[in-house]
């Protein structure tokens, strides 16, 4: 379809059969119902949706977050700043807090959490992280997205 680069093509007919990339390369038929499924994604994107909505997560530094229309896709300038906080704190050491205020949809605390486990454990941890944020549909997403 015109507008939608292929890799993007590729992605969406995934999401609209349920099946990887790497199945649809080996071929297999597609149903009348997926074929409608992804014409109905491809105008979304040719909208102006977000890839990453169309798909339902994105990945982020270690870990794959939900996404959806109730945060924004995470900006690599964000994926940078995680990278130069992983580093900070793994020469910070034990007994250092983490405090993501104003988290959004809290990509940035739930991959500094998996990239330190013991903060998970925020009482007797030697590392604590914690994540504050004021918008409550963020708030649920961030919640689905940990598992909480």
């Amino acid at each position: 379809m015109v507008g939608v680069p292929p890799h993007e093509a590729q992605r969406l007919l995934a999401v609209a059969t349920g099946r990887s990339r790497h199945e649809l390369l080996v071929g297999g038929e597609v149903s009348s119902a997926e074929e409608q499924r992804y014409q109905d994604l491809v105008k979304q994107r040719l909208a102006g949706v977000p890839l990453q909505h169309l798909e339902g997560s994105v990945q982020f530094g270690p870990i794959e977050i939900r996404s959806d229309d109730r945060a924004l896709v995470p900006r690599p300038e964000t994926e940078h700043l995680w990278e130069e906080a992983v580093t900070a704190l793994k020469e910070a050491g034990p007994g250092t807090v983490i405090v993501d205020l104003c988290t959004g949809s809290g990509n940035l605390a739930l991959a500094l959490k998996h990239t330190f486990p013991s903060a998970q454990k925020a009482r007797r941890a030697p590392t604590t992280c914690t994540a504050m944020n004021m918008r409550l549909s963020t708030s649920t997403l961030e919640r689905r997205a940990s598992g909480v």
